[in-house]
């Protein structure tokens, strides 16, 4: 959840100079350009240092509202935010990127794997 809404954040911050630059809104084509991040990355860097800090400050300044708002949410029903709550969130990071090396079939068949060997 944290990390959904740090995500929408970073796109609302970032569509005013994505605007500014290219005249239009960030939709296919801020995915496209993430695609040459090779070419991307040092272009702000050199001409949008201001953009860049002022991004990661508003990411930065989300989480930790986000994670105050999740331990006020959390105490008020009786959780905790424990290994065990992070564990869920912790699989999820991982599952993501090896879906996206190995792709969904590749996951498929490897849990059939492990489950003929179990």
């Amino acid at each position: 959840m944290i990390f959904s809404i740090t995500l929408l954040v970073l796109l609302e911050v970032v569509t005013h100079g994505f605007i500014t630059e290219y005249d239009e809104q960030p939709k296919s084509l801020f995915v496209v350009y993430l695609k040459y991040s090779n070419e991307v990355f040092p272009m702000l860097w050199g001409g949008f240092k201001i953009h860049v800090f002022a991004n990661l400050g508003f990411v930065a300044l989300t989480v930790w509202i986000m994670r105050c708002f999740m331990q006020i949410y959390l105490r008020l029903s009786g959780m905790q935010f424990n290994w065990q709550n992070r564990l869920h969130f912790k699989l999820y990071d991982f599952k993501v990127p090896l879906k996206h090396a190995v792709g969904h079939k590749g996951i498929e068949r490897l849990i059939k794997r492990i489950k003929s060997q179990a």
